[in-house]
């Protein structure tokens, strides 16, 4: 488990928006890439050892 010295996560580019979402809120947003926002959304996300994503950087 880590530890974080602040919950305020700020941006260095204006142009993005940094948040934190509890586990469960995972599948529903618009996190990039999909494929890791998939592996987040998966109640075992602690067992996967390696992501592999097919097509990925096109």
């Amino acid at each position: 488990m880590a530890t974080l010295d602040s919950t305020e996560v700020e941006s260095r580019e204006g142009h993005l928006v940094q948040e934190w979402l509890p586990l469960g809120a995972v599948a529903a947003a618009d996190l990039r890439p999909f494929a890791v926002r998939d592996v987040l959304a998966n109640v075992r996300y602690e067992q996967v050892r390696h992501l592999v994503v097919d097509g990925w950087p096109e």
